[in-house]
């Protein structure tokens, strides 16, 4: 668990470096902090898993944007959420917390955007519960490593922005079954 706070806290480090603007630079930087919803399912070959729903969570994070050319730029942040999914056989959730380094290019045209990158998700925990009673996962656990690609859209309005981004995990995390969530929330720029 050390190593991968670690590792996770490097890998961001050196994110926000390479989006680092000197003083002389009259490329803008804007750093801000995103929230909102978050739907989670496990697929294999396309198809949600048989008895599953989506589980409903919430994500939240810190981003850094650096302009390159009107219109265009390069994103990254750190997020955390849960992915997993809740059965409709029984009452049990399968939760799996992450801690996700985003890295997206942006174009803007106006108040309205459109994003598309990949993120390097560390899972963090791993948890079953169970009729309300919450316990580690029985037998092979999911894969630590996540690399989802992600595309979205939204709106900004003076400091504000409204977005919805979908993630296709790419990466088996547990005999044959991928990540896919689906994110809508809002962030404010500073």
């Amino acid at each position: 668990m050390k190593k991968l706070t670690i590792l996770t806290v490097i890998v961001f480090a050196t994110v926000m470096s390479a989006f680092a603007q000197d003083k002389e630079s009259e490329k803008p930087s804007k750093f801000g902090i995103r929230a909102g919803y978050h739907s989670a399912f496990m697929v294999i070959d396309g198809a949600g898993l048989a008895g599953t729903e989506p589980l409903n969570t919430f994500y939240l994070g810190v981003f850094k944007e650096y302009k390159l050319i009107p219109m265009l730029y390069a994103g990254g942040g750190l997020e955390y959420f849960q992915n997993g999914f809740q059965s409709t056989i029984i009452d049990l959730k399968r939760k799996l917390h992450y801690v996700s380094v985003p890295l997206y290019l942006k174009v803007k045209l106006g108040p309205v955007y459109a994003t598309g990158g990949t993120a390097l998700n560390f899972k963090v925990a791993e948890k079953n519960i169970l009729a309300g009673a919450s316990a580690d996962p029985i037998g092979e656990k999911s894969n630590v490593f996540d690399l989802p690609l992600q595309a979205g859209i939204g709106v900004k309005i003076l400091m504000f922005s409204i977005e919805a981004r979908y993630n296709w995990g790419m990466l088996d995390i547990n005999n044959g079954v991928k990540n896919q969530y689906f994110q809508l929330g809002a962030a404010v720029f500073f």
